[in-house]
């Protein structure tokens, strides 16, 4: 009965030491999104894209995910890269095909 008592404890410990993980992943994701908006901004497409996959590919369907996989594609497409941006469009919209913009 003590052993049984010490596992219930130990386990309850254990599982208060997990933290937040869905918040942190949360708090990394919109931290990604904003830099990422703030280096498009500055016109430097090839950060941009790498941001936003980086982004896509850790979050994939997280908040930003849809607005962030519009945005690599126009990256692409002003950083000289038209054909990378037609391929990240038809991955959008296999992936969102009930988005506003896809019609």
């Amino acid at each position: 009965m003590r052993q049984l008592s010490l596992i219930l404890i130990l386990a309850a410990l254990l599982q208060g030491c997990g933290g937040n993980k869905e918040r942190e992943d949360e708090v990394d994701a919109e931290q990604l999104y904003q830099e990422a908006r703030k280096v498009l901004a500055a016109r430097d497409f090839q950060t941009a894209v790498q941001l936003y996959r980086n982004l896509t590919i850790r979050f994939p369907f997280g908040r930003h995910a849809e607005q962030a996989n519009l945005d690599m594609a126009y990256a692409q497409y002003k950083g000289g890269m038209p054909e990378a941006a037609i391929a990240t469009l038809d991955r959008f919209i296999k992936t969102f095909p009930t988005h506003p913009n896809v019609d």
